[in-house]
């Protein structure tokens, strides 16, 4: 289960309810965002496949086939600082998709920020030109359905999200830190990359 959406959405917060509720039923669940960003397990997981896939040792194919629909990556230009580079954002992309072609099958999978939110944060990030989100998202969302998983768009409203982002105040990101017009502006990028894929 993929949830895309706004920062401040509530992405986190049904994963996390989402996961209790399945293992109150005794199935396997996890958040996979979760445990890559803040296990030490993880994040050695995701520094590994991260290497691999950056010197074309693993995901090869997959990457090439999602730089094909891109404009030259080395003309992007960074506005908000949310990804260190173009590079970067795409092999998080891959790492994604890797990420869940090696799931196990007697466990459910949760992702508040997997495949298709990589694809909306870098979106908007960059400013690319919204033809190259359609492409993406067919291409994403068809590799995620054949391996048996969903998509869930988590719509809220941009005046929510700020109330949400201002109350967790959390510093953990460069996003945590944009404020102000910066702060607006990135959620227009959001919310208009987010309502182009769920159309």
């Amino acid at each position: 289960v993929e949830l895309f959406g706004l920062p401040g959405s509530g992405k986190s917060y049904i994963a996390t309810n989402l996961i209790n509720e399945l293992k109150e039923k005794n199935i396997k669940a996890v958040n996979m965002t979760e445990y890559m960003n803040n296990t030490f397990e993880g994040k050695m997981k995701k520094w590994l496949l991260l290497y691999g896939i950056q010197f074309g040792i693993l995901g090869k194919r997959t990457r090439e086939e999602i730089i094909n629909m891109l404009p030259r990556n080395e003309d992007w230009v960074s506005k908000f600082g949310i990804y260190e580079s173009a590079s970067y954002s795409i092999n998080m992309m891959v790492l994604n998709l890797l990420v869940q072609k090696m799931k196990r099958d007697d466990v459910v999978y949760i992702y508040d920020e997997g495949a298709v939110h990589s694809i909306v944060k870098m979106m908007a990030d960059f400013e690319l030109d919204n033809s190259v989100t359609k492409k993406l998202t067919e291409y994403v969302i068809e590799t995620i359905s054949s391996r048996g998983g969903i998509v869930v768009y988590n719509m809220a409203t941009i005046e929510t999200c700020l109330l949400s982002i201002k109350k967790r105040n959390r510093h953990v990101c460069t996003f945590d830190e944009l404020s102000g017009e910066k702060l607006n502006k990135i959620l227009n990028n959001y919310k208009m990359y987010c309502d182009e894929i769920a159309n």
